[in-house]
């Protein structure tokens, strides 16, 4: 779906470990801020983008604010993510940890519906 993958995009290169210190950490402090301000950074203005990024339920934004502050104030690994469809919503999580020939990274797999496809239980 073109504009998740956009939206990838742009978050896997803001997640590079060369711009990690380029992230506003205020973006993460409370839920209101990052749903506002990292979805606006995401979306690079685009209304649709958005309105996308709003279609991913808040629980799973939480998980990923908890694992951008982990991060921000931890390891500060780049992060690479990944977006595929699905029924449901869900998120997959690998951390792989640094070594001597490896800086490490974290993996995040994003799985859900398409934006503007209507969950089964909505069409009763």
């Amino acid at each position: 779906m073109p504009r998740m993958q956009r939206m990838i995009e742009v978050a896997n290169h803001m997640w590079r470990p060369e711009n990690i210190d380029n992230i506003q950490r205020e973006w993460f402090d409370s839920p209101p801020a990052m749903h506002a301000s990292y979805h606006s950074a995401l979306a690079r203005g685009n209304d649709l983008d958005v309105e996308v990024a709003r279609s991913i339920p808040l629980g799973l934004l939480e998980m990923l604010r908890a694992l951008y502050l982990y991060n921000l104030d931890g390891p500060r690994l780049g992060i690479q993510f990944a977006w595929m469809p699905g029924y449901d919503w869900e998120l997959t999580v690998a951390e792989c940890p640094g070594t001597s020939d490896s800086p490490g990274a974290i993996t995040v797999l994003i799985r859900g519906r398409y934006p503007r496809d209507p969950h089964p239980a909505s069409l009763r």
